[in-house]
């Protein structure tokens, strides 16, 4: 929210201090209008009912829905301090996407980021703006976290947990690896039985192993500026994975410009194969809304 409020502070600080909330209208590209027909989203901007010396920010849509809601600590919108939601917006889709706490103009605390339903999808614990703490990252479907470990001053540190494997990191270099051999023996399990029963119904499209790893290898840099005006790290792309198990039609339904678009569509045309969706046995082209998130970038 900072970033995209800043413009806020030359206007604020001309408007009149008063005990009722002060709506200012924004452009497209976030600059002051007093029209509000010219207006892409709207501010109100008033006291913090919890405490009568900060200032609560709360940025809408045109439509009255929620983007940002913030606490300040000066009017001018410099210093936020105080709990912070961040919300998704795309077309009939809104939900809470990151939430957390600013002490004095740095993230403090606990930083959740969230699926559609709600669910958590991932924890980090921040220290004066870095990560420094537990962090764990969870699947859509249940309550257990699939990874867990620790931040030191911003780099792992110390045993990170996957479900097929424990990792021992010592500033930010694995030192240890240990695979997870009731994984294994689960896994293969799993996928006997798959076979065994020969699919008389779809089954979806899955990735290989080291997707996410070339995900991030690839687009991380292109999406880093986007992590402080989106909310969260979570990055949403789409693609048609074929009955060949080739990737086309790439984009990202998280807005980013024209460049990174590009990016991500070659980025999906290079990618790992899958194994493709089937259905009776068949193979057939399935759309994939994939999330991706952004891990730990400098």
């Amino acid at each position: 929210m900072k970033p995209t409020l800043t413009l806020l502070i030359a206007i604020v600080m001309a408007l009149p201090v008063c005990a009722q909330a002060q709506r200012i209208y924004f452009d497209v590209n976030m600059n002051p209008v007093t029209d509000s027909t010219k207006a892409a989203s709207k501010v109100l901007l008033g006291k913090y009912s919890e405490d009568t010396t900060l200032w609560s920010a709360k940025q809408y849509t045109m439509d009255n829905k929620l983007m940002v809601d913030g606490v300040y600590k000066d009017r001018a919108l410099n210093v936020p301090n105080g709990p912070f939601k961040y919300y998704f917006n795309n077309g009939d889709s809104h939900y809470l996407a990151h939430s957390g706490t600013f002490f004095n103009g740095a993230k403090f605390g606990e930083w959740i980021d969230y699926y559609a339903d709600g669910k958590r999808m991932k924890l980090t614990t921040m220290r004066a703006g870095q990560m420094n703490g537990p962090f764990a990252y969870y699947n859509d479907r249940d309550t257990t976290p699939t990874v867990t470990g620790q931040y030191l001053q911003g780099k792992k540190t110390g045993e990170w947990v996957y479900a097929s494997r424990t990792d021992v990191y010592k500033d930010d270099v694995v030192v240890q690896s240990t695979p997870n051999k009731e994984y294994e023996k689960q896994n293969a399990m799993i996928i006997a039985a798959a076979q065994k029963k020969r699919r008389s119904q779809m089954t979806s499209a899955t990735a290989p192993p080291d997707f996410g790893q070339y995900m991030q290898r690839r687009l991380a840099s292109y999406f880093k500026p986007y992590m402080e005006t989106q909310a969260g790290t979570a990055i949403i792309l789409t693609f048609t994975v074929t009955e060949q198990g080739k990737l086309i039609n790439g984009k990202s339904l998280t807005k980013v410009n024209d460049n990174v678009q590009e990016q991500v569509a070659r980025a999906i045309e290079t990618a790992p194969y899958w194994t493709p969706a089937e259905n009776d046995g068949k193979p057939v082209a399935q759309k994939i809304n994939y999330t991706f998130v952004l891990d730990n970038i400098r």
